[in-house]
């Protein structure tokens, strides 16, 4: 039994922690409003293109670990995405809406996807990398981790072995496999030397449909962060018209390190009128209507409670568990470690 001087702490303490939710959502709010009205995908191509008719699965949304179901699943497997072969000639390409990275060859071995989440499924062939920004660095990921944006976001999109290409897997149940990389500008750092390996060549794309040969090596940008492990996944959406469903999204929350330098040619890109720069190309948070978001890492790092970051809410963590009297040997999460 808890006295009452225990239960007024308790309702206390609860009763702050919504007040401090309530704050983070508004503070998320108004950094989701800077752009006020744009449509999703602000682009010459995209803007009066309608949703898809079916819209309850839609991609980005916010993903946070403390609302995320844990699993466990084996490895990931990223083979030949980080050594691309010279002879399938890799181009990167102005679109008009994006800096594209692809292979020219036709029926050439692709890298493969295969095995976490996508074990089920079978194998998943790398169709493209595309990236996403905004007008400035605080903003212009298209998913959101923890209540945070991020400069950039990089796309793998992938479609299923047993389909021919993207186009043919739209819609198709497990057809489309997308992995998702964050990037964040750094104040005063050095240059990412393997992004560079990108930026170099978007520097001579800046008119629409121009393109140039990329090397083997030009995706290892993301190698680090590609693990086997520790990620999040959910059904989702692709994120530029037609907006089809059933893509499995795989999006790490770690982060790549980036100089502004970096990420000034992207916007200097030009929209097809060869007049419009591409300063923003990334889409607003869509409703998660229900769906599961799974955080998978191994057997040994899934925990039966996790405890809220930072400061202010592990106090309040603290004080509600030490009134209610936590059960003895339940493990904790760090949620916020494995972010970083």
């Amino acid at each position: 039994m808890h006295s009452l001087r225990d239960v007024d702490g308790i309702r206390l303490v609860i009763l702050l922690l919504m007040i401090y939710e309530g704050g983070c959502q508004r503070v998320r709010g108004s950094m989701d409003g800077d752009l006020p009205g744009r449509e999703p995908n602000v682009s010459i191509a995209t803007v009066t293109t309608p949703p898809p008719p079916s819209t309850n699965e839609q991609s980005p949304i916010a993903l946070a670990f403390r609302q995320s179901t844990p699993r466990q699943a084996p490895d990931l497997v990223f083979d030949g995405h980080f050594a691309l072969r010279e002879e399938n000639e890799i181009v990167i390409r102005n679109n008009g809406e994006t800096a594209m990275i692809g292979e020219n060859a036709q029926n050439a071995r692709a890298p493969v996807l295969r095995g976490g989440i996508l074990e089920p499924l079978g194998d998943f062939l790398l169709a493209q990398c595309h990236f996403h920004w905004a007008p400035e660095s605080f903003q212009g990921s298209e998913h959101e981790a923890n209540r945070q944006k991020f400069s950039m976001e990089s796309h793998f999109v992938h479609h299923n072995s047993k389909f021919g290409s993207v186009a043919e897997a739209q819609g198709k149940a497990g057809g489309i496999a997308v992995v998702g990389f964050f990037l964040r500008v750094v104040p005063d750092a050095n240059p990412n030397q393997k992004f560079n390996l990108i930026v170099e060549r978007v520097r001579q794309i800046q008119e629409f449909e121009s393109e140039v040969i990329g090397t083997p090596d030009i995706l290892t940008f993301a190698k680090d962060v590609a693990a086997p492990q520790n990620y999040f996944a959910y059904n989702g959406s692709l994120t530029t018209p037609p907006f089809s469903e059933n893509v499995t999204w795989i999006v790490y929350p770690s982060e790549i390190l980036i100089t502004e330098e970096q990420v000034a040619p992207f916007r200097q890109l030009l929209h097809e009128d060869g007049v419009t720069p591409i300063t923003s190309n990334w889409r607003e948070l869509q409703p998660l209507n229900g769906r599961t978001v799974h955080f998978v890492s191994p057997p040994e790092e899934i925990q039966t409670v996790r405890k809220p970051s930072g400061s202010f809410l592990s106090n309040i963590y603290n004080r509600i568990t030490s009134m209610m009297g936590r059960p003895s040997g339940i493990k904790e999460t760090e949620a916020a470690s494995a972010g970083k």
